[in-house]
């Protein structure tokens, strides 16, 4: 045959062509190139993909995974649906959209620990659906500490306390609602791993948190894409870039584009077994941490602190 219908896609000028692409198989179908990636994600912004459209994309790139020139070429092209003000300096970025199931969010008082040495941490993420989840943002609004509705506010807090959190829901509503689709879906797709490659500030330094192995090496070959100057991946706790003191903790950084594997040594310190991971509670524990009060999730901290540091 020689139809259109039997012959390799060259060239994409549609979503309709993105799809087909990457779903037409071993044959005929190939990956996105980075630029086509970012043609795709301009095409989402401007509305002119249907939900169909945009359900097959996502699950057809969850069964075969995405390639590193995907996911951060889907990044780049979103970017541009955040607005982020030019002049807004951050040093660290630090997305949280995982979640904890067993422990507490230990990684939350690294980045203020990092706010008081002078370093200014622009915390993002999302609550999601999972109720068996706790997410960071109603634990921070717990606490008192400032979330920003808007990028002016946000700024604002940075000047004054070198920490902030926003959420995805102020900075980019139309991605939120791409995640949400787990919970029709059933399953995660590529808009978790864009959700951690935004780095909307271009912070110099961005801290990444995966959850299974093979997402290490997918973030470390897309921080070599993206350039940033410094990425530390880390396998943590839930899926949060926390470095749990008495586990061996696979770590990666990029760093001027060289990228170095590590694994953490693990302490011999207690791991709490059934923790009570209502907000309220958790907000109190983190609140009034000490070494003698919390020793598992002090030598989490100065752990994860270390490896930032370093």
């Amino acid at each position: 045959m020689s139809s259109m219908h039997s012959k390799r896609i060259d060239k994409i000028d549609s979503f309709k062509d993105v799809v087909r692409v990457i779903g037409r198989g071993a044959t005929l179908g190939r990956s996105l190139t980075l630029a086509e990636a970012e043609q795709a994600a301009q095409w989402l912004l401007s509305d002119q993909v249907d939900d169909v459209q945009l359900g097959a994309f996502l699950m057809m790139l969850r069964l075969r995974g995405e390639t590193p020139e995907e996911a951060a070429g889907l990044a780049q092209g979103l970017r541009l649906g955040m607005r982020v003000p030019d002049d807004l300096s951050v040093d660290i970025d630090w997305p949280v959209y995982a979640g904890k199931r067993r422990q507490l969010p230990w990684f939350l008082l690294v980045s203020l620990s990092l706010a008081k040495q002078g370093k200014r941490v622009l915390m993002h993420g999302a609550v999601g659906g999972d109720a068996d989840r706790l997410y960071l943002e109603p634990v921070i609004r717990a606490m008192g500490l400032p979330i920003a509705k808007n990028w002016q506010e946000a700024k604002a807090a940075l000047d004054q306390h070198n920490w902030v959190y926003i959420p995805m829901e102020v900075f980019f509503p139309k991605l939120v609602d791409w995640l949400n689709l787990k919970q029709t879906l059933g399953l995660r797709s590529v808009m978790h791993t864009v959700a951690r490659l935004l780095n909307p500030a271009q912070a110099p330094l961005s801290v990444r948190g995966v959850f299974h192995q093979e997402y290490v090496e997918l973030h470390a070959q897309v921080a070599l894409l993206q350039q940033t100057e410094k990425v530390i991946i880390i396998r943590g706790d839930g899926g949060e870039a926390e470095v749990s003191a008495d586990k061996r903790i696979p770590i990666v950084k990029i760093i001027g584009g060289k990228i170095a594997h590590a694994i953490s040594n693990a302490e011999v310190v207690d791991r709490p077994i059934a923790e009570d991971l209502s907000v309220i509670s958790v907000a109190q524990r983190l609140s009034v941490a000490s070494d003698l009060s919390e020793p598992y999730g002090m030598a989490t901290c100065r752990k994860t602190l270390a490896e930032i540091e370093m």
